[in-house]
């Protein structure tokens, strides 16, 4: 077990890989973190695992903080033509106004369902949610949600078939 206290908390991690084929392997790591955000303090706790071999590799991994839940999942296959075959995250109660200064209080929820692609891009879908859009001038973010076809490669990234409904039943 190895343990580090860091700038922004504590760490901890765990590993182990077999000696023989398919060297099976194991790893967690955990971070129980402490930071400012907009002013005040703020904790949050990630926790990952992973499992399998050399060839396959499940990731899971979760956290919360600032009143926000993460969670996600990913398989892994480094050494194929497709080194990332799952990716999907799903989060909630991410509130812009307690994360960022001067951002509109909007509780935000949303999930990225991505797959691997020969040449190593990422293709899926997107969607975000507002639980509480709210005008402009009310201080408010008037998006009601978001969804998309996600591209996502090591030169550029892709949204298309990008619906943006906001308040007044338009949309983009």
């Amino acid at each position: 077990m190895l343990r580090a206290r860091l700038p922004y908390g504590d760490f901890a991690g765990f590993g182990e890989i077999a000696l023989g084929k398919p060297y099976v392997l194991k790893a967690q790591a955990s971070l129980d973190a402490a930071m400012q955000l907009s002013g005040r303090p703020e904790h949050a706790n990630f926790v990952a695992e992973a499992g399998g071999d050399l060839q396959h590799i499940g990731v899971k991994f979760d956290g919360n903080g600032a009143g926000m839940i993460v969670n996600g999942t990913a398989q892994l296959a480094p050494f194929s033509a497709v080194p990332i075959s799952l990716l999907q995250i799903a989060f909630s109660g991410m509130n812009a106004g307690r994360l960022f200064d001067g951002a509109p209080p909007a509780v935000v929820s949303g999930s990225v369902d991505l797959h691997g692609t020969p040449g190593g891009a990422l293709e899926g879908s997107l969607q975000v949610r507002n639980a509480h859009p709210a005008a402009l001038d009310r201080n408010g973010l008037p998006l009601r949600g978001v969804t998309a076809q996600v591209r996502l490669s090591s030169s550029n990234w892709q949204l298309q078939q990008l619906d943006a409904r906001l308040l007044n039943d338009c949309h983009i």
